[in-house]
């Protein structure tokens, strides 16, 4: 009986690490957030944000990719629909409530090829990254959702309770865009991290925001399927 429970182990262990990895990526940079510990040098009575920033590497060890398909059945299916994107670089492969992770959501997945093209043409780094971060539903929607992407840095195990929520603007480019499941996601991204609620607060540029900093990475995955819990 022990030796068959150390079979299952064992089985349940390699099918763990075989969804580990799946993917590899890395994200890192400099990040600054208030009232994280290891994130802020700073005491409380101070307001201005450190020089230099301090060093954040995410060392994600579970990457998702998923397309999310839209609804485009019925006597008239709404042509509004589109199918997404979803990407997830984490920490860790325990439940994304309790773990650190870097997210990104591509609204309109048919528009990602011409997009990366005129970003080329255009002699733009890649796609544009803008606010508002995933998360906040409430915040308003980019005028053009279908040009854009939006990423969300989560830290749900190292900061749970940060005063703001980290903000990202930048660009992506990807040089593998696979569409079936088994097929691999490749790009390359950097983002600036703003605090959006103090911009808005004192409009502009904050002089003591609560977030700051700057991050690059890159990912090459395989799509999944099913939801990213079930891989979990």
């Amino acid at each position: 009986m022990c030796w068959r429970g150390s079979v299952v182990f064992v089985l349940f262990a390699t099918l763990l690490l075989g969804c580990e990895g799946d993917g590899e990526g890395q994200v890192s940079g400099t990040l600054f957030l208030r009232g994280c510990p290891s994130l802020d040098p700073t005491d409380r009575s101070q307001t201005e944000v450190p020089s230099p920033l301090p060093t954040f590497t995410l060392n994600p060890h579970f990457f998702y990719a998923e397309i999310i398909l839209g609804i485009k059945t019925g006597l008239r299916p709404d042509p509004r629909t589109v199918d997404r994107l979803q990407v997830r670089l984490q920490r860790g492969s325990i439940k994304m409530e309790r773990s650190d992770s870097f997210e990104l959501l591509v609204h309109d997945l048919d528009k990602l090829e011409q997009l990366q093209a005129d970003s080329i043409r255009a002699g733009a780094p890649g796609i544009p990254i803008i606010p508002p971060p995933l998360d906040q539903v409430t915040s308003p929607l980019p005028t053009s959702p279908d040009a854009t992407v939006r990423a969300g840095l989560v830290l749900n195990n190292s900061c749970r309770y940060p005063q703001a929520q980290p903000s990202l603007r930048g660009h992506i480019r990807f040089s593998e865009l696979g569409r079936r499941v088994g097929e691999y996601l490749a790009a390359e991204f950097q983002v600036v991290i703003e605090d959006e609620r103090a911009m808005r607060q004192e409009g502009g540029i904050p002089k003591s925001p609560n977030v700051a900093g700057a991050l690059q990475g890159w990912f090459r995955m395989p799509i999944r399927s099913g939801p990213a819990s079930a891989a979990q």
